[in-house]
C-alpha cells in the first residue's frame, strides 16, 4: 500500500501507524517550542487547555481556511488533530519537558 502525504509533508497515517506519525509531529512541535525558549508558556497553555482540547481542536479546524493565509494549512490541521486527543496532548507536554531538562542540563 502506498502512503499518501498530507499537506504538512507527513504521511497520512493508517490505523497502525498513528503513534509513529504523532511522534514525529510531536517531536517537530517540541523542538520548535524549545528552540524559541517558549517551553514554560507552552506547557502552561497546553495544561490549561486540556479540559477544552476537543473544542479548541474544532475551533482551529473552523479557522483553518483563514489561517492558511498565514501558516501552512497542513501543519495547522495536524496541530488541530493533536489537540483532539488528551493523551497526545500529554505526550507533547512530556516531550517539551524532556527537551527543556536536557537543554538546562547542558547549560
Amino acid at each position: 500500500m502506498v502512503k499518501q502525504n498530507d499537506p504538512s509533508g507527513l504521511p497520512l497515517s493508517p490505523k497502525g501507524d498513528e503513534k509513529t506519525w504523532n511522534d514525529s509531529m510531536l517531536d517537530e512541535l517540541a523542538d520548535g517550542i524549545c528552540g524559541r525558549n517558549a517551553a514554560t508558556l507552552a506547557i502552561f497553555l497546553l495544561e490549561s487547555s486540556k479540559p477544552l482540547s476537543m473544542v479548541c481542536s474544532q475551533v482551529l479546524l473552523a479557522c483553518g481556511p483563514l489561517a492558511s493565509l498565514i501558516v501552512d494549512q497542513g501543519k495547522w490541521d495536524a496541530f488541530a488533530r493533536i489537540l483532539e486527543d488528551r493523551q497526545t496532548l500529554e505526550r507533547l507536554i512530556v516531550k517539551i519537558e524532556e527537551r527543556e531538562r536536557a537543554s538546562s542540563a547542558t547549560n
